[in-house]
C-alpha cells in the first residue's frame, strides 16, 4: 500500500509541477516557511501564550498537510499514521525478520534493487520488505529507528569480519553483507534519510566498495 501511495503521489506532483507551476512554488514555499515558524518558534515554559501558538500551528500544518498530499508533494514513508505504545524489543524484532530474508534475496541490475531469489520460498522482493519496516519504524520514537541501524551494521560489521577470517563461505558472506547493506542504501533512498545518519553504524568505505562491486 505504501509503494502505491508514492507512486501516486510522484504521479500528482510531476502533474502538478508541469500544468501548475505557480502552485507548486506556493505550497513548498508556504511548507517551508511553517517549518521554520515552528522550529523557531518559543516553546519554553517561560513561554507567553504557549498552548495557544502551539494550537495555531497544528491547524495551519493541518490545514497545508491536505493541500500538500493533493499536490503530491507528501512522504508516505515518514508519516505517522497511528498513536504507538512502547514497544521496546520492535527493533530487534523487525532485524531478525531482516536477517532471515537477506540470504533469500539477490541483486538485479536491470531492476536496481533486491529481488527474490526463489518464487515459491520468499513471497516479498526487497523495496517492498524496506518500505514495510521504514513505516514501521516511523510510527515510533526515533530511537527505534536508530537501534535497527545499529542491529545491522552490527551485522554487516560481523559479516566482513568472519568472511575476512575465512570463518565463513566467501561467497555467501559476501552476498549477505551486500544484500544487507543494499537494504539499508534503499531505506535511506525511501525514507529520505541522510547516509551520514548509518556512517556510525557501517563505515562509509563499505558502501564505496559497495558501489564498485554493483558497478562491475
Amino acid at each position: 500500500a505504501q509503494l502505491i501511495r508514492k507512486q501516486i503521489a510522484n504521479e500528482l506532483n510531476s502533474t502538478v509541477q508541469s500544468e501548475s507551476n505557480q502552485l507548486y512554488s506556493a505550497l513548498a514555499a508556504l511548507n517551508k516557511s511553517l517549518i521554520r515558524d515552528i522550529q523557531d518558534s518559543p516553546y519554553g515554559e517561560n513561554c507567553e501564550n504557549k498552548e495557544t501558538d502551539r494550537e495555531n500551528m497544528n491547524k495551519k500544518a493541518f490545514e497545508l498537510s491536505k493541500f500538500l498530499d493533493f499536490a503530491g508533494s507528501s512522504q508516505p514513508f515518514q508519516k505517522v499514521y497511528i498513536t504507538s505504545n512502547p514497544c521496546e524489543r520492535l527493533p530487534e524484532l523487525l532485524f531478525l525478520v531482516v536477517a532471515a530474508t537477506i540470504p533469500r534475496l539477490q541483486y538485479d541490475e536491470e531492476f536496481g534493487s533486491l529481488i527474490r531469489k526463489y518464487d515459491r520460498d520468499q513471497p516479498m522482493d526487497g523495496s517492498p520488505l524496506a518500505a514495510g519496516v521504514l513505516t514501521i519504524l516511523n510510527q515510533f520514537h526515533p530511537s527505534y529507528t536508530t537501534a535497527f541501524f545499529a542491529y545491522i551494521g552490527q551485522y554487516i560489521r560481523c559479516t566482513v569480519k568472519d568472511n575476512k577470517t575465512g570463518s565463513n563461505a566467501d561467497i555467501n558472506a559476501n552476498l549477505d553483507c551486500r544484500n544487507a547493506m543494499i537494504f539499508l542504501e534503499t531505506m535511506c533512498k525511501l525514507g529520505n534519510i541522510n547516509r551520514e545518519n548509518i556512517h556510525p553504524f557501517v563505515q562509509p568505505f563499505l558502501f564505496d566498495s559497495l558501489n564498485y562491486s554493483i558497478k562491475g
